[in-house]
């Protein structure tokens, strides 16, 4: 579900939901600053706890509001958003935390479209969603790299090899190039019996 707010006035929402009961710890709305557009003018985008199982992601950009409604699995509330430029072209991007799990982190990409806030899809117009973590069963990664003039988005996924003292990887590297909210697919390397530590299962979304 998506709305536009003007002036305080918010268009095409539901009634709003019952907030969920959280902990004391835990957070009920975190903000953040973005420049979605590329003016030098910091954006703010904020996250909030919805209802038990979902969240709104906020965004102002000159004087109009923004927002969806976003899934939301965590015990410690919502999470504040990572902001990034995944296609190197000077917007930046949201990254919103949707499920904390044990081990993993589960995200959703977002930045400023022609017609509000747009989520990052593959070329088949599917939703993609990242993951990072994994715990001593998996690694997930995400990280950026500058190839050539382009900015391209890295995701690590792989799996532990239990048969084999000590552990190792068995997995992909996968490059994406991202534009006007898509991920297209690149390069992909093969991770074959690679330790924990090796570089090849190594990655930081600060690097985007």
């Amino acid at each position: 579900m998506g709305f536009v707010s003007r002036a305080g006035i918010v268009l095409g929402t539901a009634a709003i939901g019952m907030v969920v009961a959280l902990p004391a710890s835990a957070a009920e709305s975190v903000t953040v600053s973005a420049d979605l557009n590329g003016d030098g003018v910091a954006d703010k985008v904020g996250v909030r706890v919805y209802d038990s199982q979902r969240q709104v992601l906020n965004a102002e950009v000159n004087g109009t509001t923004l927002g969806v409604l976003l899934p939301l699995s965590s015990h410690i509330g919502v999470v504040a958003p990572k902001i990034v430029d995944l296609s190197g072209d000077d917007t930046e991007d949201i990254v919103v935390s949707e499920v904390e799990g044990a081990n993993t982190t589960t995200f959703s990409v977002w930045d400023l479209g022609p017609a509000g806030l747009r989520q990052l899809t593959t070329p088949d117009s599917q939703p993609m969603r990242l993951y990072d973590g994994g715990g001593m069963a998996a690694r997930s990664r995400l990280t950026c790299t500058d190839d050539q003039g382009f900015r391209e988005l890295v995701v690590v996924s792989a799996e532990a090899d239990w048969n084999s003292d000590p552990i190792v990887y068995h997995g992909t590297r996968t490059s994406y190039r991202v534009a006007d909210g898509v991920a297209t697919q690149g390069q992909v390397v093969p991770i074959t019996a690679q330790p924990g530590d090796s570089p090849l299962l190594q990655g930081e979304l600060a690097a985007c």
